[in-house]
């Protein structure tokens, strides 16, 4: 590719009859040079700009994700894309949802006339009103259950594959063929997949722990973090116990009502996220 560089524009013709492969590298390279920067992946366009390895100007960076848009997500935000210039439907099709293109400036209605609908700008009702199929609201998000108040019947998500805990039971979903990764993604616990004939080997190296089958320490032992133990339902004891510290906790946002009562806060770390605020409020905490 250097050589190219030195050519003036008399000699391109004979290079691009020796290698086809370089006609556009050619080209381009002897009218502006900052051509190879946009044939960066989207990786190496990550760590250069972020580590200042290279002089990156904002008009080269916006070139960049014009001439990768399919890359932008990796390494724009959605209001990057669009002080580059980049559509609507630019944006969908590289993967921005609705939520992230309305919080970068495009509004309500923009989407709504581009199609480009979701659980974070729109109600299931409304994309459902737009035309959307079941599969287009599973794609944008939509749960079974937002799906099923809209107006889809429930034999209509189960032929589309659209399961969840709150339209079908975990037998329904296991009979249906789910997965254990697509029963955790669908929302099913740990404990009512093992109820339902996955073993607690499946449900483990899947990643699919929970209180109703594991332990606190197993799940950290399998790289929980405390965010993820709380999401699964571990209580603040529990996660004290697997060695998690308070402050973790804390960070976590967890209950604790300040650190001057991280004894009590842990020894009644048993009770559920209710009973722990109840107990603050009758303090006044």
């Amino acid at each position: 590719m250097a050589v190219c560089y030195f050519l003036d524009l008399s000699h391109l013709g004979r290079l691009l009859f020796v290698c086809n492969d370089w006609s556009v590298a050619a080209r381009a390279a002897a009218h502006d040079p900052t051509w190879q920067l946009t044939k960066l992946s989207a990786d190496e366009f990550n760590r250069y700009t972020r580590s200042n390895a290279l002089p990156i100007s904002l008009t080269t960076r916006q070139r960049w994700v014009h001439v990768n848009p399919m890359k932008a997500k990796q390494t724009h935000s959605a209001q990057e894309a669009k002080a580059a210039g980049f559509t609507i439907e630019q944006m969908k099709a590289a993967g921005y949802d609705s939520y992230q293109c309305n919080v970068a400036g495009f509004s309500i209605e923009e989407l709504t006339s581009a199609g480009h609908l979701g659980p974070g700008t729109h109600t299931a009702q409304e994309a459902k009103a737009a035309g959307f199929t079941i599969e287009q609201m599973k794609a944008a998000g939509y749960d079974s259950y937002q799906c099923n108040v809209a107006g889809f019947s429930i034999e209509e998500l189960t032929s589309a594959g659209h399961l969840g805990p709150k339209t079908h039971t975990t037998l329904e979903a296991k009979a249906a063929g789910f997965t254990i990764e697509q029963m955790k993604a669908a929302g099913y616990t740990s404990r009512q997949c093992n109820v339902f004939g996955f073993s607690i080997e499946e449900l483990t190296s899947a990643g699919h722990l929970g209180p109703g089958t594991h332990t606190a320490q197993e799940a950290k032992a399998a790289g929980f973090t405390i965010e993820q133990m709380k999401a699964a339902g571990y209580r603040p004891y529990q996660c004290k116990v697997a060695g998690f510290s308070f402050e973790e906790a804390s960070r976590a946002g967890f209950v604790t009502w300040g650190s001057e009562r991280r004894d009590f806060w842990f020894s009644t770390g048993m009770y559920a996220y209710s009973g722990l605020d109840q107990i603050g409020r009758h303090y006044n905490w």
